[in-house]
């Protein structure tokens, strides 16, 4: 039999841990009867194991002997214990870094503080309430703290004014609770929530309680009973009123729908309403009006272990994939895996709502989740753990640190973010997408000196033209989240601005970009002067001078799952290139004049891939290629392009 752990120099080798791998991952794989005959012998740890898994035994196969328990004992990077098993029994020592080979259900141990626990080491975190009274105990605390002690977020911000319209909500001994539309004086303070949700497919949008002409006097007179508005509305609403606040804003009842004068005025004012309020309301898994904010919460199952002779009480949960991981909040605002369940953050106009929040609170399946400019928090304490907080910047704070501290890089760097986290969402009116991001381009460009420049429809001109080295990640078909790149026609959106293409859109990795060699030589950009963020009026164009050379482009991976390299006519040499589109509205026609245009000397997708249009010098572009710069010393040509 093999030794276990006899002094703190030594592993378990069940559970593989020794107090010399303190705030170090140790991740082990062991049989189930193992960790079994290692809690006999007296590893209290192997005993906790064993007894949080066989809480949910019903979830593995009938045959316990086959079992095998991946866990990652972890400390101090506030991750807690997890426990997996494989889905293919047959396979017991898959890799774990292959995921799919693994059950795709585990366990969370809730460690108490406690330093005689013989598991002293691994990281101590609270159950999360499995009742919404406890959920909104650690919400008042939140708000608390952050009222008191976080200087940022309580700063006033000039630009920020109150909304055109708020729902004042009153309670009547007679009628119920009601809510009225008021107009908000300009010289009037309004302390409000914000409700940030889903309105859901044609259908359940249709459902949501609406303003329009027609009603607009009877919402300002009569107001709305709050049991005919839908129930994430009514939870809202209650939330509101629990937190001390009398007004709250919900667009649906805030905007006149239907009514362009109104629409016009009323986008471009986000900013100030979710920048504005008090604390936005995330109704995060909310997928229509009727999921509310509270989804239902699977409760703790307890183990009781005996530490020198008195029983230790300790919470054990289940969680789906994606449940427990923090990584969405912890890295930034691009993970939107629907593998996360958090319909809200699928849809592109809320990601606007999430970063000029001053303080949001997110409603999850399995916990509340804290975030404002200065920290983000969460009811198991993971994300307010130490060294998680110095492992991992908030996003939140990261990102206005970016805005109103860094200099131009900074918040280049920061837009890049912007861009990966805004391109993967989805939008019901696809004209919409350069409205929906318009308030944070404001942002960004706040201050009078913000050395941007202009606006130009997703680009800064500041960043011309490294801003052009943007590329579409192109997901294959047989992949789960599967969704074409595609590119509409039928608005000014230019070909060169990535706002032009539905999909995964990054930008190249600044460390790696080298000399820009292109030359912008004009710039053709107009728009309504009330939204210089908005679309354009006309059709852009770009006006570059650079060395070119011409181009073949072909196929090399078939009609389901293509895969193009450009061929230079004069060497045949072969080049890897990033379409824009999954599968080209028009295809690559030999005819058709296509060329590389060098934007930097970087080997790197440094080259912008573009066809001509029409007659003359204006061209398309096609997307983004890896041409080597001695072929463009070679073979390339100056000239004028211009790019629409």
């Amino acid at each position: 039999m093999e030794k276990h752990v006899v002094d703190a120099d030594e592993f378990c080798s069940g559970c593989g841990w020794s107090s010399t791998t303190s705030r170090r991952r140790l991740p082990c794989e062991a049989l189930l009867a193992h960790l079994e005959e290692s809690a006999r012998q007296g590893c209290l740890r192997c005993d906790l194991l064993v007894k949080a898994i066989k809480l949910y035994k019903n979830q593995w196969p009938s045959t316990e002997s086959i079992v095998v328990v991946r866990c990652i004992l972890q400390s101090g990077t506030g991750t807690g214990t997890r426990v997996w098993w494989p889905k293919e029994h047959g396979r017991p020592w898959a890799p774990f870094g292959k995921r799919e080979a693994w059950e795709q259900t585990g366990l969370e141990i809730f460690s108490p503080q406690r330093p005689d626990l013989p598991w002293s080491q691994l990281s101590s975190r609270s159950a999360p309430a499995s009742a919404t009274s406890g959920s909104l105990g650690f919400l008042r605390a939140m708000m608390d703290d952050c009222a008191a002690h976080h200087t940022v977020c309580n700063e006033s911000e000039p630009d920020i004014r109150s909304p055109t319209r708020l729902l004042r909500i009153v309670d009547d001994n007679i009628s119920g609770r009601r809510v009225f539309l008021v107009t908000t004086n300009p010289g009037r303070s309004y302390p409000y929530t914000a409700l940030s949700h889903c309105w859901g497919s044609p259908d359940e949008a249709k459902k949501i309680p609406k303003t329009t002409r027609a009603n607009l006097l009877r919402q300002h007179g009569e107001g709305l009973p709050v049991t005919d508005l839908t129930r994430t509305f009514q939870d809202a609403i209650k939330l509101t009123l629990d937190l001390g606040f009398e007004y709250t804003w919900i667009d649906s009842l805030c905007i006149i729908q239907g009514d362009a004068a109104d629409w016009a005025v009323e986008s471009v004012t986000m900013a100030s309403v979710y920048g504005g309020a008090n604390l936005v309301i995330a109704a995060t898994c909310g997928a229509n009006g009727n999921n509310g904010l509270y989804p239902q919460r699977d409760a703790c199952r307890y183990i009781s272990i005996p530490v020198a002779g008195d029983p230790v009480t300790i919470p054990v949960r289940s969680f789906k994939p994606g449940d427990w991981d923090h990584q969405t909040w912890r890295f930034g605002f691009w993970n939107t895996s629907s593998d996360l369940d958090l319909p809200l953050h699928t849809r592109a106009w809320t990601f606007q709502e999430r970063l000029l929040a001053k303080r949001i609170v997110h409603f999850t399946r399995m916990e509340l989740i804290w975030e404002c400019w200065t920290s983000s928090s969460c009811e198991c304490g993971e994300l307010r753990d130490e060294v998680t907080r110095q492992a991992f910047p908030f996003a939140k704070s990261k990102h206005r640190e970016a805005i109103f501290n860094n200099g131009v890089d900074g918040r280049l760097r920061a837009w890049d973010d912007v861009m990966a986290g805004y391109s993967v969402r989805n939008i019901t009116y696809y004209q919409d997408r350069v409205q929906a991001i318009a308030s944070i381009a404001l942002q960004f460009d706040s201050g009078s000196n913000s050395g941007l420049g202009r606006y130009l429809c997703g680009i800064w001109e500041a960043d011309l033209p490294m801003g052009l080295l943007w590329y579409s990640l192109l997901i294959q078909s047989k992949e789960k989240h599967y969704k074409p790149h595609r590119r509409l026609r039928d608005w000014t959106v230019p070909t060169w601005s990535w706002l032009s293409v539905q999909g995964d859109i990054f930008h190249q990795d600044r460390e790696v970009i080298s000399t820009p060699v292109a030359i912008v030589q004009s710039i053709l950009y107009r728009t309504c002067s009330k939204n210089p963020y908005g679309a354009p009026l006309e059709a852009p164009c770009l006006g570059l001078r650079g060395r070119t050379i011409e181009i073949k482009v072909e196929n090399q991976g078939g009609n389901v799952d293509p895969y193009y390299m450009v061929v230079h006519s004069s060497s045949d040499e072969r080049h890897p290139m990033d379409t824009d589109v999954q599968v080209p509205e028009t295809p690559f026609a030999n005819e058709a004049k296509i060329k590389a245009l060098q934007i930097t000397t970087s080997d790197e997708n440094g080259a912008v891939v573009v066809r001509q249009v029409g007659k003359g010098n204006q061209y398309e572009r096609l997307g983004l290629a890896s041409v080597d710069s001695d072929v463009f010393e070679k073979y390339g040509k100056e000239e004028d392009i211009l790019l629409v």
